[in-house]
């Protein structure tokens, strides 16, 4: 006999908040492991400023919401505010591919800003 289809999360509750739950574990995993990393000020410095060059070709509304860009060792953490809007979705892409030769890794994701808007979140990765 076929194997049933497996529930759709874009219709089933369940499969909605299953889906969920696992996204909140992916993203909780990659805080945990960026958070006991140690810290590597030269290599740290060195990827922020490759970071910040990457991101200062975006437009205004990508830029002015660049919160934080915190890097340790191995992996770095970009936090940016939830107005860039659809311009991020447009530059995302292009960030990415220029730092992929030295973060070929990346992780992404929403987390709360506290006023019930979700900030966008990228864990970048040696």
């Amino acid at each position: 006999a076929p194997a049933a289809a497996a529930p759709d999360p874009r219709t089933d509750a369940v499969a909605r908040q299953e889906a969920q739950q696992a996204e909140r574990m992916r993203l909780a995993s990659a805080e945990s492991a960026f958070e006991n990393e140690r810290r590597d000020p030269r290599w740290s410095r060195d990827a922020t400023a490759a970071i910040q060059s990457s991101l200062g070709q975006a437009d205004d509304a990508v830029r002015g919401q660049v919160r934080s860009i915190d890097c340790r060792s191995q992996s770095c953490r970009v936090e940016i505010g939830s107005a860039a809007g659809p311009a991020l979705g447009q530059v995302l892409p292009m960030v990415i591919a220029q730092l992929g030769g030295s973060l070929p890794r990346v992780t992404a994701g929403q987390v709360d800003q506290g006023d019930g808007s979700q900030a966008t979140v990228l864990y970048l990765s040696r």
